[in-house]
């Protein structure tokens, strides 16, 4: 495997005297990454580099780097870290701590469900501890360069995995409209696109597998794409209990600011008492304390303050409730989404 990410240097450029092959996010999609191994059928020459984003969302993320794990002692295999192998590893460090409910809500319960033990403890293997702590921010050749998500408009020697940790990992604009000519082809994922896109400057390989569509690989020395169609029969992820509880989903305390708003009422400031990925307990902060929202009532909006990594979610107001003084929304989140795309999605309110 790689060294840590953490260490990662424009140095650290491999060679290979084999073919080169690139796979696009996973997301848990085990059965769907065996199907496409199959086809692109590395040789122990042949170099696969994985662009990140392993876990999260689908049901297998545990299968998956298993898959990896195995793949590697037959192949050279470079893996890189994506932005939810950057949560995962937040939320196992500081699962106290609020930041650990975008870890959550970005699909992470059902990385979770794959570690739970019969009393409700999360354990997590050490080799997929030691997986995770190893992920690159970015690799090399002499004609690519590899990367989750995106990297700023400068030379590539330029590029320092601790300066540019958080664009190499969650970048989308403005790097997805640059026209910025780097030395070398930038391949990376993270930004769900319907096909394989090709451009002068970038190639992305996410195709949304997770979401319905496809996995996708390319060997980059002759541009042949490899897919996988996502399989109508995968398993429903299950969620783990918690430690004493009969419900079905892991609760977690802590304070993430919301903004949304009902119709084309406008947005207003809310924080969360608690969430959990079916729904969130949140507290009104405006001062009027005249019950915003109703029972019934359809919201959408954002949850989380930086635009690359707030969750978009769209849900119903199921309960409301004065609370010393604070009004108080348990809502239903019926749809959630990491991809905000536009970070002007939801005007933030001025009061």
């Amino acid at each position: 495997m790689n060294k840590p990410g953490a260490n990662a240097t424009n140095a650290n450029i491999q060679k290979s005297s084999g073919r080169i092959f690139a796979i696009g996010d996973i997301h848990g999609c085990a059965a769907e990454l065996e199907a496409l191994l199959t086809k692109i059928a590395p040789r122990q020459e042949d170099q696969v580099v994985f662009l990140g984003d392993y876990i999260d969302r689908g049901a297998g993320s545990r299968q998956v780097i298993d898959i990896v794990l195995q793949l590697a002692k037959r192949c050279q295999v470079v893996t890189l870290k994506g932005n939810h192998e950057a949560m995962f590893l937040d939320f196992l460090e500081h699962p106290e701590t609020s930041g650990a409910g975008l870890f959550i809500l970005n699909g992470g319960a059902a990385t979770l469900a794959n570690y739970v033990t019969a009393d409700g403890a999360i354990e997590l293997p050490e080799e997929h501890l030691r997986f995770l702590h190893e992920l690159k921010l970015f690799h090399e050749t002499d004609e690519y360069f590899f990367v989750h998500a995106g990297v700023p408009d400068i030379s590539l020697k330029d590029v320092n995995a601790q300066k540019h940790a958080q664009l190499l990992m969650w970048s989308r604009f403005p790097f997805l409209q640059s026209e910025f000519q780097w030395e070398k082809l930038v391949v990376h994922g993270h930004t769900p696109v319907g096909e394989v896109e090709t451009h002068p400057n970038r190639l992305n390989l996410d195709t949304g597998c997770v979401y319905g569509s496809k996995l996708s690989a390319v060997n980059l020395g002759t541009r042949e794409v490899f897919q996988v169609e996502k399989g109508t029969a995968s398993a429903t992820p299950i969620f783990p209990r918690e430690a004493s509880s009969s419900r079905i989903s892991m609760r977690f305390k802590g304070e993430l600011p919301v903004y949304a708003k009902r119709g084309d009422e406008a947005v207003r400031n809310y924080r969360t008492l608690n969430y959990n990925q079916f729904g969130i307990l949140m507290k009104e902060l405006s001062q009027k304390h005249d019950y915003a929202l109703m029972a019934g009532d359809q919201i959408e909006g954002t949850i989380g303050d930086d635009p690359e990594k707030a969750v978009k979610f769209s849900g119903t107001v199921v309960r409301c409730e004065a609370r010393s003084g604070t009004v108080v929304y348990g809502v239903r989140i019926e749809r959630v989404s990491g991809d905000v795309g536009d970070p002007k999605w939801i005007e933030r309110p001025t009061e």
